[in-house]
């Protein structure tokens, strides 16, 4: 780069570490090492925590499973207790647009999936019986709800009185956010995207044209996740499925 004499040189687009900085977590990327054990070790004490203490019981619905000492594992369940584990540390979890990452594609393409912490409403009576405490909860804390919408902003709490269900309900925190989008229609499932707008959602959809696919169904609420082959998938009505496929991403904030 050529710079005249006495010119100034914009260094703000750095940071600078000491040079034994240790604990150093990138953003955008999936929790391993020191890190990842922590992490792993807070969420496992989280969950096993009896409801009385302020855990979970052991609730399975979380999915989540230990590879190699870090988190595995993916549910939208998950992705919310790990959120709400990180922020107070300056991280989340990531929602679509921040799953749209170069980064996280490196890191997840052929191996991983991960789900965002959003849900999708639609306004059916379809789908998967066990979502219909969730989606009635959700429904009667939101004003004039109308869908498709994606809604995010959401901690989970251990909900006792749901016998049939997961055993655990989504509570709107401050951030909660209600974003109505027709794409989410099933009317666009399996169209093909290659660029996706500032909330990760795809741009020119198109029904044979595109490295990408777009998948959604006419379900009452499904999760919304990021495959490994990089489609973007909320057709799942099963909020509790994992695998040790599944990832958490953290994002700084």
């Amino acid at each position: 780069m050529t710079q005249t004499v006495g010119s100034e040189i914009d260094l703000s687009q750095f940071v600078f570490l000491p040079r034994r900085s240790t604990n150093v977590v990138e953003s955008h990327s999936i929790p391993s090492g020191v890190f990842g054990r922590y992490l792993y070790e807070s969420l496992r004490t989280k969950i096993n925590a009896s409801i009385e203490q302020g855990g979970f019981g052991g609730n399975d619905s979380f999915g989540l499973y230990e590879i190699d000492g870090s988190p595995a594992g993916s549910t939208p369940f998950l992705q919310i207790l790990a959120d709400q584990t990180l922020e107070p540390h300056g991280a989340r979890t990531g929602l679509l647009a921040e799953l749209n990452d170069a980064k996280v594609f490196d890191a997840t393409r052929g191996k991983h999936y991960v789900d965002t912490r959003a849900l999708i409403l639609r306004g059916t009576k379809k789908g998967n019986r066990i979502n219909l405490p969730i989606f009635e909860e959700l429904a009667q804390r939101v004003d004039s709800l109308e869908v498709p919408a994606m809604v995010y902003g959401l901690k989970v709490e251990a909900w006792s009185q749901d016998k049939n269900g997961y055993g655990l309900r989504l509570v709107p925190t401050g951030e909660f956010t209600v974003i109505h989008d027709d794409r989410f229609d099933t009317k666009w499932n399996e169209y093909r995207f290659n660029e996706t707008d500032e909330r990760g959602l795809p741009k020119s959809l198109d029904k044979e044209n595109g490295n990408r696919t777009w998948y959604t169904n006419d379900q009452q609420l499904s999760r919304l996740c990021l495959y490994w082959n990089l489609s973007v998938y909320s057709d799942d009505d099963n909020l509790a499925y994992s695998s040790d496929s599944g990832r958490v991403v953290s994002v700084a904030r």
